[in-house]
């Protein structure tokens, strides 16, 4: 599951409610030190 943790995630968090206008920070570390950082906001 180490790869599609992000994802997952997303959409367990696209399955709420969430307020239009809100921010989100999706991040995930691979092999070595490489990292992958996403800012969301929330539309309409």
């Amino acid at each position: 599951m180490s790869s599609p943790t992000v994802i997952f995630v997303l959409k367990r968090f696209l399955e709420r409610t969430i307020p239009k206008g809100d921010y989100g920070l999706a991040a995930a570390l691979g092999p070595g030190f490489s990292s992958e950082l996403l800012l969301l906001k929330w539309g309409s």
